[in-house]
């Protein structure tokens, strides 16, 4: 004969003794329900755990409901400032933004210049659709930097102090456009326009002294034809190197070291253009591994006049000279040529 003691549903219980997750039911339901099917009772029991916990937290199960429906007609379209004809038929350029101050009356010249050619490059990207100035095709990288040449001439040098043979040489077209094609060299080979110039100005006195459209003292490997007279700055171990060459020769303290200061005769490059001569620069300077380390320095000009500078002196010896990256500096400072540097 079966006991009439109620069944206890055995419950496990969480770790630490803690109360058992169900409670003992076999107090609540009567005796005789705990002898029928085991199936039947533990359907009985979730529906009762159910119905506590929709009582227990009835927040959660409601949340959704008690959210309110927002229709779409209650929204109200927020109409553009200007029609939308407005935009296409007034470039970037043509109207100074609201955001920006009054060129005229709160910048130098200086910012004048950074601001208009930013507006420049913004709006050629917006054109071309293109995210970064490197994708932009040839016609409109040439479009850009003519652009921003005209610019340069416009706002710059017409309140930057130079000398008349200075502004004849950055002004003179008849041979070479030498501001657009310092820039369209930059954006090809991301040699400084900056840089390029500086150099330019430098190794030919400002044009003075340009031989066969050698524009950057870019010597010939042929070491054949004619030689040109050049004046080098040697160290007692490079005096070697140069035997036979040196023409004369002087002591001279620079930079703290002894140097000979030497006029010599060597082989130099002949172009036929000018722009030739550029050209050669930014592959000279880009596929020689002796100068791989310029282009780490990304556009900073001070980095690149710093290396460019006597291989005695830590540089990567484009020349001799000491001073060379201090001369080259005091040009791109002095004419404001890192403005066109981006």
């Amino acid at each position: 004969m079966k006991s009439s003691k109620p069944f206890k549903l055995p419950i496990k219980y969480e770790a630490g003794n803690l109360r058992p997750f169900f409670p003992d039911f076999s107090v609540i339901l009567p005796p005789a329900l705990f002898h029928t099917n085991r199936l039947l009772l533990y359907i009985i029991i979730g529906l009762l755990v159910y119905i506590i916990s929709q009582q227990s937290f009835p927040s959660i199960f409601q949340s959704e409901a008690n959210t309110p429906i927002v229709s779409t007609e209650d929204i109200q379209a927020v109409k553009p400032a200007k029609s939308y004809a407005y935009y296409p038929m007034n470039p970037l350029h043509s109207t100074q933004p609201a955001f920006l101050p009054d060129p005229a009356k709160n910048l130098s010249y200086e910012e004048e210049f950074l601001v208009r050619k930013q507006l420049l490059i913004t709006e050629a990207l917006i054109k071309e659709k293109a995210p970064r100035i490197d994708q932009l095709s040839a016609k409109a990288t040439l479009g850009l930097n003519k652009d921003i040449s005209n610019l340069f001439a416009e706002i710059v040098l017409k309140n930057t102090p130079m000398e008349a043979h200075v502004l004849s040489f950055f002004t003179d077209t008849s041979k070479i456009k030498i501001f657009e094609t310092a820039l369209m060299e930059q954006a090809k080979f991301n040699v400084p326009a900056s840089v390029k110039l500086a150099q330019a100005a430098l190794e030919t006195a400002y044009g003075n002294r340009v031989v066969e459209n050698n524009y950057f003292g870019i010597k010939s490997k042929k070491r054949k034809g004619e030689t040109t007279l050049t004046v080098e700055y040697l160290t007692p171990k490079q005096m070697k190197q140069f035997q036979g060459r040196v023409i004369s020769k002087s002591k001279t303290q620079r930079e703290g070291k002894l140097y000979y200061r030497c006029v010599v005769r060597d082989h130099f490059e002949k172009f036929s253009t000018p722009w030739e001569s550029f050209r050669a620069h930014s592959l000279h300077l880009s596929t020689n591994p002796r100068y791989a380390s310029l282009f780490t320095k990304g556009k900073d000009y001070r980095a690149w006049t710093e290396k460019l500078g006597n291989a005695q002196n830590g540089g990567v010896g484009y020349a001799t000279n000491p001073a060379y990256g201090k001369l080259l500096k005091k040009i791109i400072e002095k004419y404001r040529l890192y403005l066109l540097d981006y």
